[in-house]
C-alpha cells in the first residue's frame, strides 16, 4: 500500500468479519480515526468500536460506502469516504 517515504492514497477493502489478517487495515483505520477524534475533542465521545464502524459500512440500504486512506511509511494516517447511490435500490 505504500512506497518508502511517500504517501499512497489506496482503497481499503471492507472484511467480512473482524480478527483476521484480511481486517487488520480495516481494524488500524478505525484506530487512527478514534485517535483524532480524541486529539481534536479532547474526550472520548466520538470513539468507536471496530464492530460498530464494520456494521455501518453494511448497514446501508441506499448508498454504497467506499473507504480510501492516506498511508504513510505502511502505517494509515487518515480516510477519505465516496459515497454513492446504492445498486440495490435501483
Amino acid at each position: 500500500m505504500t512506497e518508502a517515504g511517500r504517501t499512497v492514497i489506496a482503497e481499503l477493502p471492507v472484511p467480512s468479519r473482524l480478527g483476521t489478517p484480511e481486517s487488520a487495515a480495516f481494524e488500524e483505520m478505525v484506530a487512527v480515526l478514534n485517535g483524532i477524534s480524541v486529539e481534536l475533542w479532547h474526550n472520548e465521545d466520538f470513539v468507536v468500536t471496530a464492530e460498530a464502524e464494520l456494521a455501518g459500512f453494511r448497514a446501508q440500504e441506499f448508498r454504497e460506502l467506499m473507504a480510501f486512506v492516506a498511508v504513510v511509511d505502511g502505517a494509515i494516517v487518515g480516510r477519505v469516504l465516496a459515497i454513492f447511490p446504492s445498486k440495490r435500490t435501483q
